[in-house]
C-alpha cells in the first residue's frame, strides 16, 4: 500500500507536469491567493486565512510543548501552579457560595412579595 503523503505528492507532480506552463503558473497563483485570503464563517464574517490558521495552530502546538517541558523540568513551577490552582478553586468555591446565597435571598424576597 502506498502512504497517503507519497500518493499526494505523486498526484501533485503528475498534475503540475501535465499542465502547460501558463496554466501551471495560474494554478499556483490561485493556490497562493486561496491560502492567504480570509475565509468566511457560517455567518459571513471574515476569519483567518488558511495560512494564518495553520501558522497559529503550529505556534500553539510549539508553545504547548515548551510549556509542558518547562512544567516537567521545573519543580518550583509545578509547586507555584499547584498553589495558584488551589487558591483559585477556593476563591471560586467561596464566590459560588456568595452567589448561591444572593440568589436564595432574592428568591425568598420574591416569594414573600408574591405571598402578600
Amino acid at each position: 500500500m502506498i502512504a497517503d503523503d507519497v500518493m499526494r505528492a505523486a498526484v501533485a507532480k503528475a498534475v503540475l507536469e501535465a499542465l502547460p506552463a501558463e496554466k501551471r503558473d495560474a494554478l499556483l497563483v490561485d493556490a497562493i491567493k486561496a491560502l492567504v485570503a480570509p475565509q468566511r464563517d457560517n455567518y459571513g464574517r471574515d476569519t483567518r486565512s488558511m495560512l494564518e490558521a495553520a501558522f497559529q495552530q503550529a505556534a500553539g502546538q510549539i508553545t504547548t510543548e515548551i510549556a509542558r517541558e518547562m512544567f516537567r523540568s521545573d519543580p518550583a513551577l509545578r509547586a507555584m501552579v499547584a498553589d495558584v490552582t488551589t487558591k483559585t478553586v477556593a476563591k471560586m468555591a467561596s464566590a459560588s457560595d456568595r452567589i448561591s446565597d444572593a440568589l436564595t435571598l432574592a428568591l425568598e424576597a420574591k416569594l414573600l412579595e408574591a405571598a402578600r
